[in-house]
């Protein structure tokens, strides 16, 4: 009864993957494998916030500048999660603000003098 089932789901999916253009690949057992149209795996958005931060380090760069890049690298996003994401790294010390832009984070090799033992 279940296999019955699970076929016309795996008949649905396949035909509605098609119909978006996306190819379905059989692989070992019932399992169905998605094959894009040869297109990289997508990369995460607070991945590629951190990158172009890292990448525009002498500069800085100011919340519409990380959209703007976002837009060039043709990944879509909301202006609102910009600001998200900001807050994100700024709470894991990836990046730090300072006079309205946001820098990548000292690496802890460099600063010696923070540090406090006791």
């Amino acid at each position: 009864m279940f296999t019955t089932e699970l076929q016309g789901y795996e008949k649905a999916l396949a035909a509605e993957m098609r119909r978006q253009g996306v190819g379905l690949q059989p692989i070992a057992g019932d399992q169905l494998a998605l094959v894009g149209n040869g297109e990289a795996p997508p990369i995460s958005k607070a991945h590629f916030a951190r990158q172009y931060i890292q990448d525009h380090a002498a500069m800085g760069v100011t919340p519409n500048q990380l959209f703007e890049g976002f837009i060039a690298a043709k990944i879509q996003i909301k202006k609102p999660y910009i600001y998200s994401l900001i807050m994100r790294l700024q709470a894991q010390k990836s990046i730090v603000p300072r006079r309205g832009k946001y820098y990548p984070a000292a690496t802890s090799g460099g600063e010696s003098g923070n540090r406090t033992e006791g």
